[in-house]
């Protein structure tokens, strides 16, 4: 699983982790801080180890699901936990 946060601050965190089915243990965590900040339209500047990206995004209407195009031109598509 990816879990992806963006604070309103400008911080953030990626975290990957391993949750089996049933289980309520997590295995093989790993947490990423970057920073971010709005750069135009559509697009945002995150910074992670000190390399700086533009990364396109999109927000679908009814604010569920969050779509993500990196630079490389592969997508994260995330959505709300709730």
């Amino acid at each position: 699983m990816i879990q992806e946060t963006f604070n309103a601050d400008g911080t953030g965190s990626e975290r990957r982790f391993r949750l089996d089915d049933g289980a309520t243990q997590i295995f093989n965590e790993t947490v990423t801080n970057f920073t971010w900040s709005a750069k135009s339209s559509g697009v945002i500047s995150l910074k992670v180890d000190g390399e700086e990206a533009d990364v396109q995004f999109f927000i679908t209407d009814s604010g569920d699901a969050l779509r993500l195009t990196l630079p490389s031109g592969d997508q994260l598509i995330l959505g709300r936990i709730n």
